[in-house]
């Protein structure tokens, strides 16, 4: 069973500042530190978001790329919660 979690920003912490999303991907970002893959207890974690460009920079190659999922009716390939 995959969990679906809302994504939200993540403002930071001490000297670490997150002014923008597409830069470092709020939650999903932190899970992806403390975290080495996407599950968790025997469960994909996926981290939901609603921007698509925020979704589109993870795509890019970087690490929250697996745990980032847009709504079905902003992303070009379909993925998210209600596709099964």
């Amino acid at each position: 069973m995959d969990i679906f979690i809302v994504n939200r920003p993540f403002h930071g912490v001490g000297l670490m500042v997150a002014t923008h999303m597409a830069e470092f991907p709020g939650w999903a970002a932190v899970y992806a530190m403390f975290h080495k893959g996407d599950t968790l207890d025997g469960h994909r974690v996926r981290f939901v978001i609603e921007d698509p460009e925020v979704l589109h920079q993870a795509r890019q190659g970087r690490r929250a790329e697996g745990l980032l999922w847009g709504w079905p009716d902003n992303t070009s390939d379909g993925n998210g919660p209600d596709d099964g």
